[in-house]
């Protein structure tokens, strides 16, 4: 339901979803929403059940890309996870950065894994 109203959202410009216990497949909705929202200038997420990212297969082609919220290379336990990290980092390093989006959490990459950490915002 919240990936589809931030969806047509075109009047919010900033939204609070802190520690909501919103867990994998409810984080792919909201980055999905997000996607394609333009108007919302400020989101808070952290507080809610970040998936930890499973290792991924190695065997891609180098430079390959996915779609936004499309499940990565990974299948079993962890995908949606896996899936709901990759449309986050997706997103805070391509159109949020663009659009100057503040978000209070930020992905990066140790050793293959994708994590999430805080930021003040």
């Amino acid at each position: 339901a919240i990936g589809k109203a931030l969806a047509a959202n075109t009047c919010l410009k900033s939204l609070s979803l802190e520690s909501n216990q919103i867990c994998d497949s409810g984080l792919l909705e909201v980055a999905k929403g997000m996607a394609i929202n333009s108007t919302l200038r400020k989101l808070k997420l952290w507080g809610n059940n970040f998936p930890q990212d499973p290792p991924r297969p190695r065997g891609g082609a180098q430079g390959e890309e996915e779609e936004l919220g499309e499940k990565p290379p990974l299948e079993g336990e962890g995908a949606q996870g896996a899936a709901s990290l990759y449309a986050l980092s997706t997103l805070l390093r391509g159109k949020f950065a663009h659009l100057d989006v503040e978000v209070d959490i930020q992905a990066y990459t140790v050793d293959g894994l994708t994590q999430i950490a805080r930021v003040v915002i």
